[in-house]
């Protein structure tokens, strides 16, 4: 069972599982999904305001197929396979995969003591003689809160991960819990930048995405907001303002997403096929006893094989679910600028099945399909 404290973790995969599960393995066999009859799902659910706009792409032998519906804001573009959506927590595993490649070639170890790669100003707390390594912070069991940086564009983003650290007192002791901390993959991220001697945007497109063929994710301080970037909207319908971050924020296409995962489900013959192995091999005790976390991924063991997935649903307006099943060369991606999660559809499309979406609680029942009713990730405790 999750605790309380790990729900925000634990529906997702929860929800995943049942989606998966035996009911549905007739689907394994079924013919490859027409994007024609997903898009068609898709349509109901933004017609009734449940989403402003989705995007969905998966992989189908050796092709990459698409779907999308909605609009990018109100009055604006429809939404389209190369529409922009910001990333949230799911960009912890572009920051993660750096770091296996980093591991992989022999510059780093998971347990480099991490305040060795960050500035004199930031000082990480240490506890009973245990000081937090790079693998504390990937593996999120560094024991700081679950605390994002200020939005404020006035300070520089050391100045904003000092003053998140005075404010974030260890939660518990480090390495003795996993608890998600996106203040942890910031301070990684700047720890593997100052490491490198390079931004960690560019370090990460020029070692991971440019070897991949993918173009269209990049942070959004890089480049500006175009008429193609969706909106985030909150669960209501309306649009959450556009607000700076120090760092930027990461975008992406559902369909450099879905080549992401393609490519990291390649252990054996692609071009960072040893990074993708350790991100996948390696494993830290996660949320729950049935739900434990590789390098970058959250696992959910079925029926003999894992799963590998992340998620994110951020109160800036976005909602995004990756997810990749290597034994049988399946991935997907969801992308929605909704604060409403599209596990269940991610799920669904992962398993080769046209998605039924359900609507939100009140709204008049379309389907079977459970959608989780998850909490918001700031202010947990």
């Amino acid at each position: 069972m999750c605790v309380p404290w790990t729900i925000r973790r634990c529906f997702p995969a929860m929800v995943m599982l049942y989606t998966l599960s035996p009911k549905w393995t007739e689907a394994q066999t079924a013919p490859a999904l027409d994007p024609v009859a997903v898009r068609a799902a898709l349509i109901p659910r933004i017609n009734d305001g449940t989403f402003h706009g989705l995007a969905t792409a998966w992989r189908d032998g050796d092709s990459l197929l698409t779907a999308a519906a909605g609009t990018v804001a109100t009055g604006g573009a429809a939404i389209s396979a190369t529409t922009r959506f910001e990333l949230g927590d799911a960009a912890a595993v572009l920051t993660a995969a750096l770091l296996a490649q980093l591991v992989v070639q022999g510059e780093l170890s998971l347990d480099d003591l991490a305040q060795r790669f960050l500035p004199a100003a930031i000082r990480l707390p240490t506890r009973n003689g245990r000081a937090i390594t790079l693998g504390d912070l990937a593996y999120h069991r560094s024991g700081l809160a679950d605390a994002g940086r200020s939005t404020s564009s006035g300070r520089s983003e050391v100045d904003q991960l000092v003053r998140a650290l005075r404010a974030t007192p260890l939660r518990s002791d480090i390495g003795a819990r996993y608890r998600f901390s996106q203040l942890g993959i910031d301070l990684l991220g700047l720890g593997l930048a100052r490491h490198l001697r390079m931004p960690l945007e560019g370090a990460i497109r020029s070692r991971i995405l440019a070897p991949l063929g993918i173009t269209e994710v990049a942070l959004s301080s890089s480049r500006p907001i175009a008429a193609r970037d969706a909106v985030g909207h909150r669960a209501d319908g309306r649009a959450n303002p556009r607000r700076a971050r120090p760092g930027g924020r990461w975008r992406s296409s559902v369909v450099d997403l879905a080549r992401f995962a393609i490519a990291a489900s390649d252990s054996v013959n692609g071009p960072l096929a040893s990074t993708f192995a350790l991100m996948m091999r390696t494993r830290s005790p996660g949320p729950d006893p049935m739900l434990p976390v590789a390098l970058g991924w959250r696992v959910l063991p079925l029926d003999g094989r894992d799963i590998y997935w992340h998620d994110a649903q951020d109160p800036e307006g976005f909602s995004v679910y990756v997810a990749m099943d290597p034994q049988r060369r399946r991935a997907t991606a969801a992308l929605g600028n909704t604060a409403r999660p599209v596990d269940a559809l991610a799920g669904q499309l992962l398993l080769g099945r046209v998605p039924v979406l359900a609507p939100p609680p009140g709204r008049a029942a379309a389907s079977k399909v459970p959608t989780p009713n998850r909490t918001r990730r700031r202010g947990q405790n």
